[in-house]
């Protein structure tokens, strides 16, 4: 974002990582064919969404994982690059119903999903900690190795499109209980691999 300017559907897309210039590479080609070939395409942009399912190298399974790792005796601590960042996150299984939902449409049409307020970096790590009664600041240690370069501090999307068009409501799921859910998953394991010990 540009100071506190939420991303909507017409905003110029710039993309950081890899990741982000393959998405970037799909949605145009869903658009060429749209409009090249009159094919009902649509790309739905979606916000960082999550779940239990997420894999490791993701912060907020980084964070997650961890805590329950920790809570269980299975490691002692978390490191992480800094938390001067915010994403706008949901639970992964709406974002699907919402790209379902996109494709009903009479006319295709691009869609941003999202709930339209970003949570920073501190409030993944406290919340995570805080669901196992833990204070993070005793376990997360910042290391300078892990910085991205060319980070992006803030993604805030506007999802005024979506709740008009699909009815998409914002914080569904509150995000304490989005963290709780993926902290009991990852708790759930943690106590088999500790068992297997």
């Amino acid at each position: 974002n540009i100071g506190d300017q939420k991303y909507t559907e017409e905003s110029r897309l710039y993309p950081k990582t890899p990741y982000g210039i393959s998405k970037c590479l799909g949605f145009y080609w869903t658009q060429y064919f749209r409009e090249t070939y009159g094919l009902f395409a649509a790309s739905g942009i979606l916000a960082n969404h999550s779940c239990e399912y997420r894999h490791n190298p993701f912060f907020i399974k980084k964070i997650t994982e961890g805590a329950a790792k920790i809570v269980v005796g299975l490691q002692n601590e978390v490191s992480i690059g800094h938390l001067d960042w915010a994403r706008d996150e949901f639970w992964a299984d709406f974002g699907m119903e919402a790209a379902w939902q996109i494709l009903q449409l009479d006319n295709p049409e691009d869609m941003i999903i999202g709930n339209g307020n970003a949570k920073w970096g501190e409030e993944y790590v406290s919340a995570a900690f805080e669901y196992f009664n833990l204070d993070w600041r005793n376990y997360v240690k910042f290391d300078k190795s892990l910085l991205r370069k060319n980070e992006v501090v803030k993604l805030e999307v506007d999802p005024s499109k979506a709740i008009n068009k699909i009815s998409w409501k914002v914080d569904r799921m509150p995000f304490n209980d989005h963290i709780g859910l993926m902290c009991q998953w990852d708790f759930n394991k943690a106590v088999d691999k500790y068992q297997e010990r």
